[in-house]
């Protein structure tokens, strides 16, 4: 298992839920971290709480769909660290909305945000990571193993998530730089959590029931073991782990499973992160 300790970790969207969580375990694991988010204000007040905890941490505020910040914030993380061992690309927004109710301008804001948010990290971050033979690590969602009803668009941006992961892992075959993705299940919202609807408003995120969901600690507990072991596919949830393993033997099932869970899927699934 690989020790994090001393390693020099990029953390995206991490000035709350669960990047903000990871950046914490990460800093208590010994790792050097650069947090980042769009709202300058929230930022800092996560990185001076993460910092009282002890631990080097810097933050960069930026939007991780502009290549000039994605630029900018890896260029800060070279200055002031000497280096990258690990990016996650955690960075992403939520969706609801049924196909023919939603406008195709909503559909491309959580596009552009789920997949350009991880490709332009990944692609400024890429020259040093190979320096380091580091890693890269994409936080995807269970709607990346299968489309989920009304969360089309969400589901679109996690799958491709995949297919780039899975590209990276085959092209870099022999550099040393590994790639894994994380399969999140359903997590606690946030209390200001917001998801992009249908007309491209943000509205409040749904409350799952407790027994539907996992906690931040718990997920970040995963899927740092997943980073130290280097995993290259890791699924959480007893409820991951069984639609991943369905969806390979019989995808018809999943399908008529989903469609019968439809209504439930309105009222109670909004996407975690």
């Amino acid at each position: 298992m690989e020790k994090l300790s001393g390693k020099t970790v990029i953390v995206t969207g991490s000035s709350s839920g669960l990047g903000r969580e990871l950046a914490y375990m990460l800093l208590k694991e010994g790792a050097q971290v650069m947090i980042n988010g769009r709202n300058p204000e929230k930022l800092m007040e996560t990185r001076q709480h993460l910092a009282s905890g002890g631990g080097r941490v810097l933050a960069f505020s930026g939007d991780d769909t502009q290549p000039e910040d994605c630029r900018n914030m890896v260029e800060k993380c070279i200055r002031e660290f000497g280096g990258i061992d690990i990016l996650i690309n955690n960075v992403g927004t939520g969706s609801n909305g049924l196909f023919r109710d939603t406008i195709p301008e909503a559909v491309n804001k959580v596009l552009t945000t789920n997949i350009f948010g991880s490709i332009y990290p990944t692609y400024y971050a890429l020259p040093y990571l190979l320096q380091s033979r580091g890693s890269i690590f994409f936080i995807s969602s269970l709607a990346g193993i299968h489309g989920l009803p009304y969360n089309f668009s969400y589901s679109m941006s996690k799958m491709a998530l995949t297919s780039l992961a899975q590209s990276l892992r085959i092209e870099l075959t022999g550099t040393g730089v590994h790639t894994g993705i994380v399969y999140v299940g359903f997590l606690h919202n946030g209390p200001g959590k917001r998801v992009i609807s249908g007309n491209g408003t943000l509205v409040p995120a749904t409350k799952r029931p407790d027994r539907c969901t996992m906690t931040m600690g718990a997920a970040g507990k995963h899927i740092i073991r997943a980073i130290r072991k280097r995993n290259a596919v890791t699924v959480l949830t007893f409820l991951g782990k069984f639609l991943f393993q369905a969806n390979r033997i019989s995808p018809l099932f999943v399908r008529k499973v989903l469609a019968l869970s439809t209504t439930r899927m309105k009222l109670n699934y909004t996407p975690a992160f």
